[in-house]
Formats: structure tokens, sequence, C-alpha cells
């Protein structure tokens, strides 16, 4: 993973189907990664609203 996220610069980590709740051990090697932006919750968790973490914001402009 580390050798992919060198390569990307500015990139962002998708939990397809991510637990709503990640254990320590998986938070931490998340944390790991240098540039990665890793989103407060899952898509699928019951706390997530897309409009509220910025992932609309192109729509702004139409």
């Amino acid at each position: 993973m580390r050798e992919v996220c060198d390569l990307l610069t500015d990139a962002g980590i998708e939990q397809d189907n991510g637990k709503p709740h990640m254990d320590k051990k998986t938070k931490n090697n998340s944390e790991e990664l240098d540039g990665a932006k890793v989103p407060p919750h899952p898509a699928y968790s019951p706390n997530f609203a897309p409009s509220d973490y910025g992932l609309f914001d192109h729509c702004d402009t139409f």
C-alpha cells in the first residue's frame, strides 16, 4: 500500500463496504500512510452523510 501511495499525490482511501467502527490496528495502519486521506466514516456507516464531508462540493458549480 505504501508503494502505491508514494506514486500518488493527494490520494484518498475509499472504504468500500467498510464497517462503521474500525479496530485499532486498521486505524493505526491507515494513519501511517503519508498523504493519504482516510474519511472519518466508511460509506455504509449509519452516521455518514456525503454532504457533511465535502464529497459533493463540485455540485456548487452548477
